[in-house]
């Protein structure tokens, strides 16, 4: 009776797991392949993962009549996380990150999404932490990727002796109100204007910016409508009086149909990176040397109404900040508080 030989061949990311019944020739010319090892636990022979090496794998197999059945883990591995961030409404933004953190993690471990377990994981955040020596932003980004696909997804309770980095606390950057008014009068665009006034007279993000569309401006309100925000949160901020005026002529000589600032063609916005490069280049007509971005506007706005007087959960409101911690280190920043404190030394005198 003749019994067909049966070959499983693994290609999983960065390594190839091959499972052959015992062949003594077989193995002697599979220990020949340079940094082919065996896995004890898994019984199977693993491979670093390339081309060369699968091609001769294969045709080894084929010569000593063997049927491979071949599994090939990295065109389903994340597939299902995609799937779950789309339908939890994710931003582009942050499956990409998502994807990208969990990617390296599957190459870092060399294994499959199926085959992590908490010590990789760990392995992993250490090694971005202790090697890469990457920021507690990023740190805590990557571990907010790897818990929502392996807690959320693939329903595994690894998490529950990981900790998340202690980010760091950094006051933001704040522009006078001078050097505020010096930077929009420095643009003679309109448009170009337009952009960065909003985003200091509104608070708003550079994003939002780039995305409203001439129906989020409630002109008889003097509202701005802003949809789907970071968090997929909609709110609503203020359309200030000058800005108000400011808009009305610039919608007037550009006359956009559908997106406020529109891109070269009706049918897209403008990039974000066309509204940065606006601000960099008022910058430096204003001369500031700060060490600011268009965001820096979203900033002064805030701690300028807290320095008015603007109960702080009004800023929070306007802003769509979910948390009022999120708001409160603009306390620390603004200037009428810190003015407000006598310093012992004047008591001596």
């Amino acid at each position: 009776m003749n019994f067909e030989k049966i070959a499983e061949l693994y290609i999983e990311r960065g390594i190839i797991k091959l499972k052959i019944p015992y062949d003594p020739e077989l193995i002697r010319r599979i220990k020949e392949i340079r940094n082919s090892r065996w896995d004890l636990k898994n019984k199977c022979w693993v491979f670093n993962k390339n081309d060369e090496v699968l091609h001769y794998i294969k045709s080894l197999l084929e010569k000593q009549d063997y049927r491979i059945k071949e599994y090939d883990s990295t065109q389903k591995d994340l597939s299902d996380l995609k799937t779950y961030l789309l339908y939890r409404k994710y931003s582009p933004r942050t499956i990409k990150s998502y994807i990208y953190y969990n990617e390296e993690l599957l190459n870092y471990a060399k294994k499959s999404s199926e085959e992590i377990d908490e010590e990789d994981i760990k392995n992993y955040l250490s090694y971005l932490n202790s090697v890469l020596k990457v920021s507690s932003s990023t740190m805590n980004t990557a571990f907010n990727a790897l818990k929502c696909y392996y807690e959320n997804v693939k329903k595994l309770k690894i998490f529950s002796q990981l900790k998340r980095v202690h980010k760091e606390r950094r006051l933001p950057e704040v522009l006078s109100t001078q050097e505020v008014k010096v930077l929009i009068t420095s643009l003679k665009n309109i448009k170009h204007k337009c952009m960065v006034a909003l985003a200091y007279s509104s608070g708003l993000r550079v994003s939002e910016v780039a995305k409203l569309k001439l129906k989020d401006i409630d002109f008889e309100r003097k509202m701005i409508h802003i949809v789907s925000s970071k968090g997929q949160k909609d709110r609503y901020t203020i359309l200030s009086k000058n800005m108000h005026t400011l808009l009305s002529s610039y919608i007037k000589e550009y006359q956009p149909h559908y997106w406020l600032f529109e891109s070269w063609t009706q049918e897209r916005h403008i990039s974000i990176r066309s509204i940065q490069k606006v601000f960099e280049k008022a910058k430096g007509l204003a001369g500031i040397k700060k060490d600011a971005s268009i965001h820096t506007l979203r900033h002064s706005f805030a701690t300028h109404l807290l320095e008015s007087g603007v109960d702080i959960r009004y800023i929070q409101t306007l802003l769509g900040h979910y948390s009022l911690k999120a708001t409160e280190i603009y306390t620390h920043v603004a200037n009428n508080t810190l003015a407000e404190i006598q310093s012992p030394f004047d008591k001596l005198v």
